[in-house]
């Protein structure tokens, strides 16, 4: 990255698979200097380009991306130590250009932000007048209208968001019991339902720390430990599962950084070191791929159903025999395997009515008994009786 720097937007944003870095502080002279640069990368060409800067600088703000517009969200500046802001400025990069929108009601930073159905979430943070926030505000681009949403179960700043499936993850942070209190809380928002819900811990706490989603796992990126101390760890959650597997570490330990995904490559980018060296350094990651469990291969599966074309009836039908099958394996049951098997044997049964009913295709029906048969051979399952045969 051209400009070393920390305390940028968590988020680094993918616009039509360019990667934008937002803002953050740098000290120059020993003193920190709060900047407006915006930055791009272009992984296919691995070159960085400068952008018309912010018009407010502004550090340790949130980005995210709602139809090809950037929007840099909140923050602290635009001197050091400064004010939290609630400033809403959005990049237009096909043209190079800045619009100021509607602030944010709560003024803060050291937040994160996610966007489901192009609506822009602020989770979280810090204010200087009122410490580690719960505070939820949605952003809706269309009315530029915010409104508040159901706060997260505890207040934290410092954290990081990803979304899975339209499912807003809050990954670690500092809860502010200490002068740096790093944990490894996770909690998921449901935006459809206005609810939150606790999820599986993080193996390590960290605050300070990025993500990104690649082909539905969630990375969680550095941070700092429970001393502030930079961390170069990286810890894989998968929704299907709820459960956390370490991966490969970044080779530059670090906190304060940027994530961004793109085209199934994570960068982080920037940050700052336990030494307090400001960092310019853009690491990729190309994860490794995820073998789907039994009960992410059922949600696919069920979600198959949605873009074959099948009646609403006939899709409600089989997607109820796969949901019993689904239940099975979260709720851990003993002999779940076997159970959830011959729920999918009634889900096959079912599509071959429907095939002989004609009211699926034989064809239809393959693709569905061919993906249920899938899904047995990794419950280490015998396989399912078919009987239908297709001319």
């Amino acid at each position: 990255m051209p400009t070393a720097r920390y305390t940028l937007a968590p988020g680094a944003v993918n616009v039509n698979g360019i990667l934008y870095v937002v803002g953050g502080a740098e000290f120059p002279s020993g003193n920190v200097v709060v900047i407006a640069k915006l930055e791009a990368f272009d992984p296919a060409t691995n070159t960085w380009t400068s952008k018309v800067p912010m018009p407010t600088p502004r550090a340790d703000a949130g980005a995210g991306v709602v139809n090809g517009i950037l929007y840099a969200v909140g923050g602290y500046g635009p001197s050091y130590p400064g004010g939290e802001v609630a400033t809403v400025e959005a990049y237009d990069p096909t043209t190079d250009t800045w619009t100021t929108k509607a602030p944010m009601p709560t003024a803060r930073w050291s937040f994160d932000v996610g966007v489901v159905n192009g609506i822009l979430y602020a989770v979280g943070g810090f204010s200087f007048s009122g410490g580690q926030l719960a505070t939820v505000e949605a952003y809706n681009p269309a009315t530029d209208t915010w409104t508040t949403r159901a706060s997260m179960p505890a207040a934290r700043s410092g954290i990081a968001v990803g979304v899975v499936n339209g499912i807003l993850y809050v990954v670690g942070g500092s809860d502010g019991n200490g002068i740096y209190h790093a944990i490894n809380t996770v909690e998921a928002y449901d935006p459809a339902t206005n609810t939150w819900t606790s999820k599986a811990t993080m193996p390590a706490v960290r605050s300070s720390l990025s993500s990104g989603v690649v082909n539905g796992i969630l990375y969680a990126v550095g941070g700092g430990d429970a001393s502030g101390v930079a961390t170069d760890t990286v810890e894989a959650y998968d929704q299907a599962t709820n459960t956390w597997t370490s991966r490969a570490q970044m080779p530059t330990a670090r906190l304060e950084l940027a994530a961004g995904v793109v085209n199934g490559i994570l960068y982080a980018v920037g940050g700052i070191t336990a030494s307090n060296k400001l960092v310019a350094a853009n690491e990729a990651f190309t994860p490794a791929p995820v073998p789907l469990s039994p009960a992410a291969q059922i949600q696919a599966l069920v979600a198959s159903t949605l873009i074959t074309n099948l009646s609403v009836n006939i899709q409600n039908q089989l997607d109820a025999k796969l949901n019993a099958a689904l239940g099975t394996l979260d709720a851990a049951k003993k002999n779940a395997a076997n159970t959830a098997a011959n729920q999918l044997q009634a889900f096959v049964n079912a599509v071959e009515a429907d095939v002989y009913s004609g009211r699926l295709s034989c064809t239809q029906g393959v693709s569905l008994i061919g993906a249920a048969q899938n899904i047995v051979a990794s419950l280490a399952q015998p396989p399912l009786f078919v009987a239908l045969q297709c001319p």
